[in-house]
């Protein structure tokens, strides 16, 4: 049933009826993410934001980051909800009397924007830097609204998030090139930095 609050998408069935029970608006989702499929459905209800909950592990961020890229390209401006390590999901925490801990964690949601430039950051740190994650980041942030895109901006500044695109890249690869290095060894070095792969075909 439509509710004047933010659609609140889930994975678990118990765990959307408690956010109903809680008086949210609440579409469960079979996977742990939102598909294409799923987003498109979205957009042609007159969805044009959501939050989206999930676990604030390596699986969540792959499940968010994918529910950003599909939803955030039809228009949906997605605010993420990550549940902290280890920590009780909204069933859990409805039934043990704590369900305005869930409430208060879904009012203080992160714009996807916010959410990309800081798992960037996280990324960014690892040793050796997660390229694969990184480059997952960057194409999501191409498909964001203007109003994620907004914060997405913002926040990669403040943050020093290096964002690789394939100009970049180009860039990178052309001046290896000019300093000597072969092409093979170039478009090895360029694979590692920013995560772009390039072929030369004869």
């Amino acid at each position: 049933m439509r509710k004047p609050t933010i659609l609140c998408a889930i994975e678990g069935m118990f765990d959307a009826w408690s956010l109903s029970l809680m008086g949210f608006w609440v579409a469960c989702v079979g996977g742990d993410r939102i598909i294409d499929a799923q987003a498109a459905y979205f957009a042609g209800q007159n969805v044009t934001e959501l939050a989206f909950i999930t676990d604030g592990d390596t699986a969540g961020y792959d499940a968010a980051v994918a529910t950003i890229r599909n939803c955030e390209s039809l228009g949906i401006v997605v605010n993420i909800v990550p549940l902290g390590a280890g920590m009780d999901d909204p069933d859990a925490l409805r039934r043990a009397g704590r369900g305005e801990e869930m409430v208060q964690m879904i009012e203080r949601r992160m714009n996807s924007g916010e959410y990309l430039a800081r798992l960037a950051t996280s990324y960014a740190s690892e040793d050796p830097p997660n390229i694969r994650g990184l480059r997952r980041i960057s194409a999501a942030a191409s498909q964001l609204t203007p109003v994620s895109m907004r914060k997405w901006v913002d926040y990669r500044g403040s943050l020093s998030v290096p964002v690789h695109n394939e100009t970049t890249a180009l860039r990178m690869l052309a001046s290896l090139s000019e300093a000597g290095f072969d092409f093979e060894s170039a478009a090895k070095r360029v694979m590692e930095q920013t995560g772009y792969e390039f072929t030369m075909q004869g």
